[in-house]
C-alpha cells in the first residue's frame, strides 16, 4: 500500500523524515522488562516512527483535532502488560507490542508481529489497519474501525 502525500505530510510535519532511524536501546530495555517480545516489525518501527507525536483530525467533532503519538514508554506506562498479553493476544491470535497511544490517550496503540496496528481500551480491541499505513490513512480518514469481539470466556 502506497502512503498518501496526506500522511506524508503529517509525518514530516511531526519531525519524521524517510531515513529517520532513532537509538531505540532505551525503549527495548523498557519493553522488554515489561515482558513484551519484539521482533524485527516491531524494532524497525520504533526506529522510524517512535516518539513521533500527530495530530489527526478529532474522530466524533468536526474541526477539531486530537493527539497521537508513537513513544511506547509513555503508553506502555499506561496498561498493564497482564492486559495485553492475557486478553489482547489471545483475541488476535499473535504478540502484541505496545507503540503508542491514540485520541489523547484513551486508546492504547499496539503493533502486532505481522505488522497490523491494534487499539485497545479495557475490554474494547479494535484493529485499525493490516498495516501502519492503512491504519494511518484510517486514523486520518476519519474511518470507522473494525471491533475485535470478546472470547467466550472473557463473557462470563
Amino acid at each position: 500500500m502506497n502512503v498518501s502525500d496526506k500522511i506524508i505530510a503529517e509525518l514530516k510535519n511531526s519531525g519524521w523524515q524517510p531515513n529517520r532511524r532513532i537509538n531505540t536501546d532505551e525503549i527495548v530495555k523498557f519493553l522488554t522488562d515489561e515482558g513484551y517480545i519484539l521482533n524485527l516489525t516491531v524494532l524497525e518501527f520504533i526506529q522510524n516512527l517512535g516518539n513521533l507525536e500527530l495530530y489527526p483530525p478529532a474522530f466524533r467533532v468536526e474541526g477539531k483535532t486530537d493527539t497521537m503519538h508513537f513513544n511506547p514508554i509513555l503508553a506502555a506506562e499506561g496498561i498493564y502488560p497482564e492486559r495485553v498479553k492475557e486478553e489482547y493476544e489471545l483475541r488476535v491470535g499473535e504478540p502484541l507490542v505496545v507503540v503508542g497511544a491514540a485520541y489523547s490517550e484513551h486508546l492504547t496503540l499496539m503493533l502486532s508481529h505481522s505488522g497490523k496496528l491494534y487499539g485497545g481500551y479495557d475490554s474494547y480491541l479494535t484493529l485499525l489497519g493490516n498495516s501502519v499505513v492503512e491504519a494511518l490513512e484510517g486514523i486520518f480518514g476519519r474511518k470507522e474501525s473494525e471491533e475485535i469481539p470478546l472470547l467466550e470466556e472473557e463473557n462470563v
